[in-house]
């Protein structure tokens, strides 16, 4: 998934922001990392990832769960808005991203 996440901010260099269904092994590997085992949800929901491109090799994602039939084909605007609404629900993931982007500006890496 980081190659297609990869190749969409290649193909649209505008984005920094996107929405996509969780892959299968992103959601176990959560379950792993978080402790929790949340891989099994009612029918009408579904995983979901928010994905931020803070430089070309380097990208933060946040897993959250969605309704089922959610719409993911959205603008830059709405996608950040979600990333941060799972931000917001993680408050390791800020620091996460701010280490990030400290790093990224040390080599010369961000955007």
């Amino acid at each position: 998934m980081s190659q297609a996440d990869k190749k969409f901010f290649e193909r649209f260099s505008d984005r920094r922001h996107r929405i996509r269904l969780a892959h299968k092994a992103e959601v176990e590997a959560g379950a792993v990392v978080n402790g929790k085992n949340n891989t099994w949800l009612p029918r009408e929901f579904k995983h979901f990832v928010a994905v931020k491109s803070l430089s070309p090799e380097c990208r933060i994602r946040l897993g959250f769960i969605g309704m089922e039939g959610a719409e993911t084909d959205l603008s830059e605007t709405r996608a950040a808005a979600i990333f941060e609404a799972a931000k917001s629900i993680n408050p390791e993931a800020s620091l996460i991203e701010e280490q990030f982007v400290e790093m990224l500006a040390k080599i010369g890496g961000d955007r």
